[in-house]
């Protein structure tokens, strides 16, 4: 919610305030998904983040150089999609993967009691950016140690 613009008006200079250097920013340059309503929405996420994206930078706040992953949720994440997806980012100094790996819940909303997120979790449990590590192509690391 942080990227639609009207709000990322708001909260920019908020946050700057307080000292925050650096946000999640779901600017996705291509999307790769059949559903054309998924691909409408996908790229209005994306739409959405680019122009936040501008906002948070007149701020001194900064992000990932690319992010992937919307088009890779819950069944849609693979091993393979996931190295494509990342593999196809290494020319920039960073990259944001975007997943959301858990057991199912109890809670009250469908994003909680989604099998969806143990899928994603078994995928990363495959470790498949271990072989891109291993090669020096990839270095994980957290938001706070951007540059």
């Amino acid at each position: 919610v942080h990227c639609v613009p009207a709000l990322a008006e708001v909260l920019a200079p908020v946050l700057a305030e307080a000292g925050v250097s650096t946000t999640r920013i779901p600017e996705q340059r291509e999307v790769r998904v059949e559903d054309p309503d998924k691909a409408r929405f996908y790229r209005g996420v994306a739409d959405d983040g680019a122009r936040a994206r501008a906002i948070y930078a007149r701020h001194g706040i900064g992000s990932t150089a690319a992010f992937v992953g919307l088009d890779l949720m819950g069944a849609a994440s693979s091993e393979e999609g996931l190295r494509r997806a990342v593999a196809d980012c290494v020319e920039h100094e960073s990259v944001e993967l975007m997943c959301h790996p858990g057991y199912v819940g109890v809670g009250w909303d469908d994003f909680n009691r989604s099998p969806e997120r143990e899928h994603e979790l078994s995928v990363l449990l495959a470790r498949p950016f271990a072989s891109l590590v291993a090669q020096g192509v990839l270095r994980l690391v957290s938001f706070d140690r951007l540059p």
